[in-house]
């Protein structure tokens, strides 16, 4: 049976029309050399709150509501028995958690292995000479920094000489490497009823201090701001 079919039947959900992603087959539109896919994207197969991903032999899924959290060992066993794979590694760390009474959750559900080296393969997968384009979203990057982040900017600041690259990232080593930093947020409104996602262009000493909260957390301290100031300055010499 198809991935997401399977998942929905595990849930009792009505039937999907399930195409080459919804199967667990790599996208073929684009010349991609890459072993990512994504299995189920949310409301569009009819699963709102669940994202899926499938890396070589790992899944990544996000769980962004109640109801998917509810289910979710069930729905963690239905992956698994569908692809056939061992390893599932969660990455429910959206601010939209929050809005449904949930805290943010990441680690292995079933499985085990190194999250360093999987962000790194990642990273490194869209890195073929003959694409137009590459959206990369480090999916395993908490837990992540040091030489690993830097090694996963360098990539894809290498990447980026050939072609457009937009990366989703939380490390502050990448972020650095960007040409364009682009801040994202949201913000609950009527009540948490609505969601406002903002997206802002950072200026330049507005960056640094992105960079610097991205290091040190909520309270940006001088020796914060002095250490993304040296990242700025490595990715640029």
């Amino acid at each position: 049976m198809a991935v997401l079919e399977d998942v929905r039947d595990g849930l009792g959900c009505a039937p999907a029309c399930v195409g080459p992603r919804g199967r667990g087959e790599p996208d073929t539109c684009l010349p991609i050399a890459s072993d990512g896919v994504r299995l189920v994207h949310g409301e569009a197969d009819g699963l709102p709150g669940l994202i899926v991903d499938r890396y070589a032999d790992t899944l990544c899924a996000q769980f962004l509501s109640v109801g998917v959290e509810r289910w979710k060992a069930t729905i963690a066993d239905r992956l698994l028995a569908a692809t056939g794979l061992a390893r599932l590694y969660e990455r429910s760390d959206s601010n939209s958690r929050a809005l449904e009474g949930l805290q943010p959750a990441t680690g292995w559900l079933r499985g085990s292995g190194a999250t360093e080296v999987a962000a790194n393969r990642q990273a490194g997968a869209c890195a073929h000479e003959n694409i137009g384009s590459a959206e990369v979203e480090i999916s395993g990057d908490t837990g992540v920094g040091g030489a690993v982040a830097d090694a996963i900017g360098a990539r894809l600041a290498r990447l980026a000489g050939k072609v457009q690259v937009m990366a989703v990232t939380h490390a502050p080593q990448v972020a650095a490497r960007a040409n364009q930093h682009l801040l994202i947020s949201k913000d609950a409104l009527d009540k948490g009823k609505r969601v406002a996602t903002r997206v802002n262009a950072l200026a330049a000493d507005h960056r640094r201090e992105e960079i610097a909260r991205m290091l040190a957390g909520a309270e940006i301290t001088a020796e914060a701001r002095a250490a993304a100031d040296r990242l700025l300055r490595a990715a640029t010499a």
